[in-house]
């Protein structure tokens, strides 16, 4: 009967039970006074009891992901953003390892940037490449697929560099509660710059009123799921996320992160943003240029069947049907700013979970209201990061297509 329960161990779990039982026998038999048959039996059931929850422990914590495989990581925390990873070289990233941490730097495609609307009326810019450093970025480790791991200052902290369709992410995994509480990058931008909120989180704007690159939504999530306080905090071109990981029942490891994309802005010179509110409310799909629009302007949650094609007529047409989120708007010292979203269905082409944002903001500022202009501001938030005809054509062809809703508006 003892033997039997030795057998279900390895040769090594087996011979530390035998001494375990031995030394449990001789215990009880001090405590009992005597060798029996109930004491031999008590130490053996005592010693598989103790292999046991020693087993059970060490096959927990195997499960627990190594914080420097980041495809573990991801997969246990956040699968949804795995398919996002591009190449580097499909978003023009560049990673160094300068003296004061990770320089990163991401611009948009230079093809694009040099065709200024794609010969639209209406030019469109992409954002100026964004360069950025990360002072707890300390060195690479190794590169796992596109993505790059690297040491921080905190033994208790991995982060990776994660290329995506549009932009770059840096995520910090967390092992446990030693880790900081705070991540800063050092952004370079000229004094002033500041950050406005949209739907996508938040914009960075020079204070010359040039949109320079759009800074996504911090998130922090455990290994059951559970979402963590965290938010950003920004200081003259630092930015800082704040993770709270000092609240009970935390499951590591946590990942957080931040994530930057570029985006591409039109000037739209004969319309101020509040004319052009009111064009986009008598008639959305005179001015919005994609197929299955409605004539009105569409209200929160609101489904949208749109789709694409190759030329007028073609069949085969591509899925971007989405829903509209919902308008925000704001009056400041006489201009109107507003803003609207769209958020991917799970048939869209760009993938379930991606986002597009419409901002409208004064061209000019120094002028008056009605004579300020429109600035028109897209960004993307994409998950799939091999679109249909790639990368490259597939932006080229939206912001072409957004050029045309920018000149639709200014002729209007």
């Amino acid at each position: 009967m003892e033997q039997g329960w030795l057998n279900r161990f390895t040769e090594d779990d087996a011979l530390l039970a035998s001494y375990m039982k031995t030394f449990m026998e001789s215990t009880m038999t001090s405590v009992f006074g005597r060798r029996s048959g109930m004491v031999r039996a008590l130490a053996g059931a005592a010693a598989v009891a103790a292999m046991v929850a020693s087993n059970i422990t060490a096959a927990a914590a195997a499960e627990v992901p190594d914080i420097y495989d980041p495809s573990a990581t991801i997969a246990e925390i956040a699968p949804e953003i795995a398919r996002e990873t591009t190449s580097p070289d499909s978003v023009d990233l560049t990673i160094n390892n300068g003296s004061t941490g990770a320089i990163v730097s991401l611009s948009a495609p230079e093809a694009a940037a040099e065709r200024r609307g794609a010969g639209e009326d209406v030019s469109g810019v992409a954002s100026p490449e964004l360069t950025f450093t990360a002072p707890y970025l300390v060195s690479e480790r190794e590169k796992s697929g596109d993505i790059s791991v690297w040491n921080t200052t905190s033994s208790a902290a991995a982060a990776y560099i994660q290329p995506m369709n549009g932009g770059v992410r840096i995520l910090t995994a967390i092992a446990d509660d030693s880790a900081p509480r705070e991540y800063t990058y050092h952004l370079d931008v000229p004094a002033g710059t500041e950050l406005r909120e949209n739907d996508l989180g938040f914009m960075i704007w020079s204070a010359e009123n040039d949109f320079l690159g759009q800074i996504h939504k911090p998130w922090a999530r455990d290994s059951s799921g559970r979402d963590l306080d965290t938010h950003y905090e920004w200081n003259d071109g630092t930015l800082t996320q704040v993770v709270d990981l000092d609240v009970s029942g935390i499951d590591f490891p946590v990942l957080i992160d931040p994530a930057w994309t570029y985006g591409y802005s039109y000037d739209i010179a004969l319309k101020s943003v509040a004319q052009t509110r009111n064009l986009l409310y008598s008639c959305f799909n005179c001015y919005f240029p994609v197929e299955g629009a409605p004539s009105w302007f569409p209200s929160p949650d609101e489904y949208l069947p749109l789709i694409v094609r190759a030329f007028p007529g073609a069949p085969f047409p591509l899925d971007f049907s989405c829903y509209f989120n919902n308008e925000q708007r704001t009056v400041y010292e006489g201009y109107t700013y507003f803003n609207y979203s769209f958020r991917a269905s799970s048939t869209h082409v760009d993938g379930f979970g991606s986002w597009i944002s419409f901002d409208f903001s004064p061209r000019d500022p120094s002028q008056a209201p009605a004579y300020a202009g429109t600035r028109l501001v897209v960004n993307a938030y994409i998950v799939n990061s091999n679109p249909p005809g790639g990368q490259w054509l597939y932006s080229e062809f939206a912001r072409g297509n957004w050029a045309t809703f920018a000149n639709n508006i200014e002729t209007g």
